[in-house]
């Protein structure tokens, strides 16, 4: 090695048994993973990972030291693999008119508007929650399993009915009659309770897991060790409320980022130091920077909280002819980006404007007569990204359809190695860094925050989750990280 290693590294190497790991962002835990699983090179190790960006990262690591014992798997293809073998199974999310037409869900007589729509979105929450918790049953789930994430009277007064649509509907999943959402095959790979053959398993990003995959690596008879960071807990619509504290492990940390210096760390420290003022609890220690700056790769990122938040930022920037829009790059497919979280694209809510409802293809929007009354059942649902598509609408107008024309031209045109400028979202930044950050304006601002402060039951959680969001985005800088002024000042 051509590099030396920290005193938190070396310690971590030389101890052995189940071990935790707190990770500061950037603090080089893939590299400590890769040493570590060398030191055991007679046995067979598995590292977990979230994403197959992490997963490559691991592959590459293990590659640079020779290190030939590692299986590096995304946690949803080791339990497809198993489960499924090479068989190909029809992938994908529910989807509410999906669920209504199988079940053929009527309206419910004085119900809120467009009942079944509402019913069909409950279906689908409460099958999500089933697949990431650890009750066999669907039948099993009660009241209280609930109480924390949903606040309408007509959810818990019709819970009985609604869990019997969600059981037929998860059987249906497991017949193969609906598409296999990637937490049901592996909730179903969890319920066969597999011992796999490996004397050694890392766990990265544990922070994220969610109580099946947490418990899936728990029984297994192999030596265990975990590496999260509390602060990079972004995926609570997996249920992940995994807590590195309750599990009796050796506890040790990586605190120093070697991805970038001082002023990012302060700020990423200043940004922490907020939940003490929500009343947050978790442990605060300072981020710490190194000195030696990283190695610059050229890259530029814009991230946003949402895909319709990223895609409304590149719309801005079109529109204001920016010259930062030459080399473009989209991380995933761009038209993944223009829809709203229940599927309802762009171009059908401006057909629903312009009153062209024969060009609409999304059957919920169809149902609906206006315009108006496509914005009025975005706030009786809380549908956040409909009342997005609804105001870039209000916004641009006909000169939308110009603009996202142009989107896709200059999209289309560019490789990611030939960009100036990457957009991205803070879940797919996930372990990614870049040059410079810009950070959008779909983020919660601390005014925001101070109202959701006094939300009973979802306040604290939403802010706790928003803070590790804006952290997450800000520590993928290396040098340069810019934001609204009112989003955490």
């Amino acid at each position: 090695m051509n590099f030396s290693l920290s005193d938190e590294q070396n310690e971590i190497l030389s101890c052995d048994g189940d071990l935790k790991v707190n990770a500061t962002a950037g603090s080089g835990k893939t590299t400590t993973l890769a040493l570590k699983a060398k030191l055991v090179e007679d046995d067979p190790v598995l590292i977990l990972t979230f994403n197959k960006a992490a997963k490559y990262e691991v592959e590459n690591k293990c590659r640079e030291f020779s290190v030939n014992n590692v299986t590096a798997e995304h946690v949803h293809s080791l339990a497809y693999r198993n489960t499924f073998g090479k068989k190909k199974v029809k992938i994908g999310d529910l989807q509410v008119q999906e669920i209504i037409a199988f079940l053929g869900i009527r309206e419910v007589q004085g119900s809120p508007v467009n009942s079944v729509f509402l019913i069909a979105n409950y279906i689908i929450l409460i099958v999500k929650y089933f697949c990431s918790s650890l009750h066999v049953h669907v039948t099993d789930l009660t009241p209280d399993d609930f109480k924390e994430l949903v606040i309408d009277n007509f959810f818990f007064k019709n819970f009985e009915k609604l869990i019997s649509y969600a059981d037929r509907i998860f059987e249906a999943i497991q017949d193969q009659q609906l598409a296999m959402p990637h937490d049901a095959y592996l909730k179903m790979y969890w319920a066969k309770g597999h011992q796999l053959p490996y004397g050694h398993i890392y766990f990265d990003e544990i922070q994220d897991a969610s109580p099946v995959m947490l418990d899936l690596m728990l029984r297994q008879n192999c030596t265990k060790v975990i590496v999260g960071d509390e602060h990079q807990q972004i995926y609570s619509f997996r249920y992940s409320d995994t807590n590195l504290k309750n599990l009796d492990f050796d506890e040790y940390a990586l605190s120093t980022s070697f991805r970038f210096g001082n002023s990012i760390a302060l700020a990423a420290t200043d940004l922490l130091k907020l939940k003490e003022r929500f009343g947050i609890p978790c442990e605060i220690n300072e981020v710490k920077g190194f000195e030696v700056p990283s190695v610059i790769n050229g890259y530029t990122a814009v991230i946003a909280r949402t895909n319709l938040g990223l895609f409304n930022s590149a719309i801005k920037l079109i529109n204001q002819n920016s010259d930062f829009m030459k080399n473009i790059y989209f991380e995933g497919d761009l038209n993944h980006y223009n829809r709203s979280d229940s599927g309802v694209s762009i171009s059908d809510v401006y057909h629903l404007y312009k009153g062209e409802r024969s060009a609409i293809v999304n059957t919920m929007l169809k149902s609906i007569q206006t315009f108006d009354r496509a914005k009025e059942y975005a706030l009786q649902t809380s549908d956040y990204s409909l009342q997005m598509l609804c105001s870039m609408i209000e916004t641009y107008k006909d000169e939308l359809p110009r603009l996202i024309n142009e989107l896709k031209k200059r999209v289309g045109r560019t490789k990611k190695e030939e960009s100036n400028l990457i957009f991205t979202t803070a879940h797919k930044a996930k372990g990614m860094e870049y040059d410079e950050v810009y950070i959008c304006d779909d983020f919660m601002t601390i005014k925001n925050m101070e109202s959701a402060a006094n939300e009973a039951r979802t306040g604290i959680a939403r802010i706790r989750e928003e803070l590790n969001l804006i952290y997450v985005s800000l520590t993928r800088s290396k040098g340069v990280a810019a934001f609204p002024e009112d989003l955490i000042y």
